[in-house]
């Protein structure tokens, strides 16, 4: 968070804590710039590092493998991304009001949170 919001730490489901760009510098991919805008997440990242060097994807592996997306400029499917916060702590710990949180991110680029967090409920 850097002093945004008067917060040091990334434990809110605020954009400048949930939306981190992934940057990939590959050898099979091109240099020119290629964004995705769909959220793409750490469980993301396997499968698509798998698909880019051309080995088969167990399919005990979760996530969903971006290389076509990256390699051939296809649209990306439809996707929702997690994200949390299952036990506050430090700058956010509960004595400083500090609350769990789940939710869903989308391509939209809207937040979804549990009802019971009402200071967080839709951030848009």
């Amino acid at each position: 968070m850097l002093q945004s919001r008067g917060q040091f730490k990334k434990q809110k489901p605020w954009d400048e804590s949930i939306k981190v760009p992934f940057i990939l510098k590959f050898p099979n991919i091109s240099n020119e710039l290629r964004s995705i805008n769909t959220p793409f997440e750490t469980v993301d990242i396997l499968p698509t590092i798998l698909g880019l060097t051309n080995i088969e994807i167990p399919q005990s592996v979760e996530g969903v493998d971006f290389s076509p997306y990256l390699l051939e400029k296809k649209t990306p499917p439809e996707k929702t991304g997690l994200i949390m916060c299952p036990v506050p702590f430090h700058e956010w710990s509960r004595i400083r009001g500090g609350r769990k949180f789940r939710g869903i991110i989308n391509k939209n680029k809207k937040v979804y949170l549990c009802k019971r967090f009402k200071r967080f409920l839709v951030v848009v």
